[in-house]
């Protein structure tokens, strides 16, 4: 008895010790209370995780080791702000449940993710050096800024959307207790410790908003729900949630038309140039201003995230008094912003959706999101009207975005592999990995469904990502099974939002390094439609790729080989012949010669050629009589998971 009360003293005193540590990682940068609270709480929570090691004690009065270090990670989990613990490389070990409040993450789905997979592609390099800086520098006080001049980052959220948020980074690797990288995350807000330089429109040189006044409708969210975005000082996501879940009683009451409206800055320019990541905290406070401005007093707006914004319109005399509003906007951001002495451009798209009697406040948020998407693909400054007849294709397309995003959480995605093989003897030459999706209720969803949802959404790049590191780890344990004295390429398919992504190189690279493969056993390959709609970016990188020793391909090739030019222009190695001559080479005089033209041009410009989708005997012998090297399809193998691959390349 003795001995536990001593140890839960110990560990009372412990943490009052370590709250410092906590307040240092995050007292700094933004307040949590006061460090008095701070600590007196951190010192409680070590007081309840000392008496739940009383129960732990061995029969000799010591701790369980395993068992204090797990609970260590306790203090974590007791944190108001969201915190995540990662080791050196960078995979979360530990995360408070505030992360869910502000990521939408559950600590469990984040656990054993490297934290760079949330991480915007056009942030990560920056990231990357601030990690490693991190984990080099000893526990000092921790680190806010990412370089000289950017204090903000975009991270992913649980629904697939980018959040700016700022970050605090502490080396604690060489704590006995914590032995991690504590990174503390909030969304984003003009840094108070920054003072803003001379002649320039900050934060603090704008009026204070006024003292938000109590929501009572507010006491249907849940206990813990922020009711107040800290940037802009509108109301949350969770309240407006709320207010359209009364709004729509009110309407169906009175009669009259409600109508949820979604408004999303695309982009900020000033000259033609994108606004810095430091700038943009102030861009959206200032957006929130002109929004509040044009709107009528009674219209309730919320900061969604980002640079989107809700907006409620009730009491209108019809539905044509909405689209009036979405007009007043756009008129509004016609004029700049401006914000530190220049004037930025504000590219918006905005959705509406007007309440039906049946409608519930989830989906009239949901058909407001679809129709924002829908106005997004018309491009900047439309609006458009949600309207179930013309949408229930984008409703699905919704829903499939969010699995999605669960589905690559999850790893629910699997690769299959298809050989690719010498035509002559018919013996496996190389391999292309390709995606595949069973959802757990839809069953197989195939890559022509949801590729397009993962391109567009920018799911693709992280997917893509891991794709690239799983096949190459694949190829290097099939290369070290069959021996030195036979060769083995991959192909991966990269779409254009992959390869024009800023980190897409080094990742590459790091696949390469993590793997041991050759690089010229990887193939990487581009569809023409895709080079064609990017060339003039596409080609540097292509260039780049190419220095990595890796080997490239034309996928698709011959679809629109008119748009692309001249293939020898172009810093690849190999073309793929599409499908669509291959299945019509013996029925059809034009694919015929247009194939035979194509394997041609492969030969002339010292370029191997693979035609795919070979299903009959009769298309192998045309392509044999035209000398094409290379082919792939079902008369050969359909694509298989992993293990059966490796028995088909035992046996050749």
């Amino acid at each position: 008895m003795l001995a536990a009360v001593a140890y839960s003293c110990v560990g009372l005193a412990f943490g009052v010790v370590t709250s410092f540590t906590l307040t240092r990682l995050i007292a700094p940068v933004w307040s949590v209370g006061g460090f008095a609270g701070a600590a007196l709480a951190a010192a409680i929570v070590h007081y309840l995780v000392a008496r739940a090691l009383q129960r732990d004690m061995s029969s000799e009065g010591t701790p369980n080791r395993r068992s204090t270090q797990s609970r260590e990670h306790a203090l974590l989990l007791e944190a108001s702000e969201a915190i995540l613990l990662a080791d050196r490389e960078g995979h979360i070990e530990a995360c408070s449940p505030s992360v869910e409040r502000v990521l939408g993450y559950t600590p469990q789905s984040l656990r054993g993710r490297k934290v760079s997979t949330l991480i915007h592609d056009d942030d990560l390099a920056a990231w990357q050096r601030f990690y490693s800086d991190t984990c080099e520098q000893p526990q000092v006080a921790p680190r806010g800024r990412l370089g000289d001049d950017v204090r903000t980052l975009r991270m992913r959220t649980a629904e697939s959307r980018w959040l700016a948020v700022e970050v605090v980074a502490t080396n604690l690797l060489d704590d006995p207790v914590l032995s991690g990288i504590a990174i503390a995350v909030r969304d984003a807000a003009p840094l108070p410790a920054v003072p803003a330089p001379s002649r320039l429109t900050s934060k603090s040189s704008l009026p204070p908003p006024p003292p938000a006044a109590p929501d009572r409708e507010a006491h249907s969210l849940s206990r813990g729900e922020a009711l107040r975005d800290p940037l802009t000082q509108l109301a949350t996501r969770a309240l407006l949630r709320d207010r359209v879940l009364h709004a729509l009683v009110r309407a169906h009451r009175q009669q009259l038309p409600l109508a949820l409206l979604v408004l999303e800055v695309d982009e900020y320019r000033t000259d033609g140039v994108l606004a810095p990541l430091d700038v943009l905290p102030e861009l959206v406070l200032s957006t929130s201003q002109r929004i509040t401005s044009t709107v009528r007093d009674v219209d309730s707006v919320a900061r969604l995230e980002g640079a989107r914004f809700g907006i409620l319109l009730e009491d209108m005399a019809d539905e044509g008094n909405f689209v009036q509003v979405a007009e007043r906007l756009n008129s509004a951001f016609g004029s700049p912003l401006n914000v530190r002495g220049r004037d930025y451009r504000a590219s918006l798209c905005i959705g509406i959706a007007s309440a039906l009697p049946e409608d519930e406040a989830d989906d009239v948020l949901r058909h407001a999101d679809v129709a924002l998407r829908a106005a997004r693909r018309r491009g900047r400054g439309t609006c458009e009207l949600f309207d179930h007849r013309t949408h229930s294709a984008a409703l699905k397309h919704h829903a499939l975005e969010g699995d999605l995003a669960r589905a690559i959480e999850r790893q629910e995605l699997q690769l299959v592999f298809q050989p690719i093989v010498i035509l002559r003897t018919r013996r496996i030459a190389g391999v292309e990995a390709l995606l595949r999706w069973h959802h757990p209720e839809r069953g197989v969803i195939p890559p022509s469904a949801f590729l397009p949802v993962a391109e567009e959404t920018g799911l693709i790049v992280p997917l893509g990502r891991w794709v690239l590191n799983s096949a190459c780890a694949q190829a290097r344990a099939w290369q070290d099974a069959i021996g030195p004295d036979r060769s083995l390429t991959i192909a991966i398919n990269v779409t254009a939002r992959q390869l024009l992504a800023p980190g897409f190189v080094s990742d590459v690279a790091d696949a390469l390094e993590e793997s041991g493969i050759d690089p010229q056993r990887l193939v990487l390959e581009v569809s023409e439609g895709a080079l064609a709609r990017t060339a003039a970016d596409a080609l540097g990188r292509l260039r780049e790729v190419r220095a990595l020793g890796v080997r490239l391909a034309i996928d698709d090739y011959g679809i629109r080989s008119a748009t692309l030019g001249d293939p020898a222009d172009i810093p690849v190695d190999i073309l793929k012949i599409d499908r669509t001559f291959i299945s019509q080479i013996t029925r059809r005089p034009e694919d015929h010669a247009a194939t035979r033209a194509m394997i041609a041009l492969g030969k002339l410009k010292r370029l191997r050629t693979i035609a795919e989708g070979i299903e009959r005997e009769e298309q192998l012998a045309e392509l044999l009589r035209f000398r094409c090297e290379y082919g792939q399809g079902s008369l050969f193998a359909e694509p298989l998971p992993a293990e059966h691959f490796f028995s088909l390349l035992q046996r050749d």
